[in-house]
């Protein structure tokens, strides 16, 4: 796979089920990892935080809404980017562009009980990329702003 992503961090928002227009099921929630290092000048710690969208479909959604139960769980995902637009519906002409990480697996991390790992084959291999009406389009307003966790 050429377009590939590893993310290790926190879930931000517990995962939501969804149906597109068509009827495929996808599920979607908020990811943070955060890097950490010392200011060569000030030798003072820094810390950024960065927000993900992560979005699973078929029978990874289903594998999602019933592993991923609570905010702050530590995973490592895997997954692609896919990149969306999407008319502005509030400036004709205008389109809004989203980046989406589409999941093909994860594995918990952290305590004993959670470790395992679930990968599946891509639940709709001929969909195509320009997904129409059927894009799940995350909101522009986040409260990803804080560390949710």
């Amino acid at each position: 796979m050429s377009n590939l992503v590893i993310l290790h961090g926190h879930v931000g928002k517990v995962p939501e089920e969804k149906v597109t227009t068509s009827g495929a099921k996808f599920a979607r929630f908020s990811f943070a990892t955060t890097e950490t290092w010392k200011d060569s000048t000030s030798g003072e710690k820094k810390t950024k935080t960065e927000w993900h969208q992560i979005v699973a479909w078929g029978a990874m959604a289903d594998r999602v809404i019933k592993g991923i139960d609570k905010k702050g769980k530590e995973l490592n995902i895997f997954g692609k980017i896919e990149y969306t637009q999407k008319d502005d519906p509030n400036n004709a002409g205008k389109k809004l562009n989203f980046t989406n990480i589409k999941l093909t697996s994860f594995e918990y991390c952290g305590k004993r009980d959670e470790n395992s790992s679930y990968s599946a084959p891509d639940p709709d291999p001929g969909r195509d990329a320009n997904y129409s009406d059927d894009v799940p389009v995350l909101s522009t307003d986040s409260d990803d702003g804080e560390i949710a966790f």
